[in-house]
């Protein structure tokens, strides 16, 4: 079976962002995926003239802390959905990876009967998984145009993650290849999300 294309989101001018998508890019080239493409994502400076139109909500309501939506959360939105926008297009699935999302087994062959799958995960100090739907998933062009439709037309409540895992549920499975990919973490290289933390919801 032919591999699919895979779609890497990374910020060419962002070293933090480019030592991550190398060494994600060199471990899904090493196992066979040869056809990688690069998606620029969209940044706070670019994403008000990306061409894509995501209504945010004032004040996030999922997740542990109620506050306003940053603009690097906005742009992972933008970032998906400019992945999306090109894979609806395509006539064969796609994976869309976040630059951080580093294959450590092989894809499993029952990944390909899905129209959206999640495959990966952050792996915890305890031993624990921890779901990050957004990190690594494959999905056809027919679910990308659904999903497209759907975060542009909402209006969004919580981050990216949690829409993408609501069409795992009712199209596709949520859990069944997490082990695939690890989410990848280096407190000495940071992070290009800010997270600001807001009041914790009663």
């Amino acid at each position: 079976m032919k591999k699919p294309a895979v779609f890497l989101i990374r910020i060419s001018d962002n070293p933090i962002s480019m030592w991550f998508a190398g060494r994600s890019y060199e471990s899904w080239y090493n196992a066979g995926f040869t056809d990688i493409q690069i998606i620029e994502a969209i940044t706070p400076e670019t994403m008000h003239d990306c061409g894509i139109d995501i209504k945010f909500a004032p004040i996030k309501s999922f997740g542990k802390y109620q506050r306003p939506f940053s603009d690097t959360e906005k742009c992972i939105f933008y970032s998906h959905a400019k992945a999306l926008k090109i894979i609806q297009r395509k006539t064969n699935p796609g994976i869309i990876l976040e630059h951080d999302a580093e294959l450590i087994e092989p894809l499993s062959d029952d990944v390909y009967k899905y129209d959206i799958t999640s495959l990966g995960s952050i792996r915890h100090a305890n031993g624990k998984f921890g779901q990050t739907p957004a990190l690594s998933y494959l999905i056809t062009p027919k679910i990308s145009k659904m999903l497209y439709k759907h975060l542009t037309t909402i209006t969004c409540h919580g981050n990216v993650d949690a829409y993408i895992n609501e069409f795992m549920v009712k199209y596709g499975t949520q859990l069944k290849h997490i082990n695939h990919v690890n989410h990848m973490k280096d407190e000495t290289i940071g992070n290009t999300i800010v997270h600001p933390i807001g009041h914790q919801k009663k």
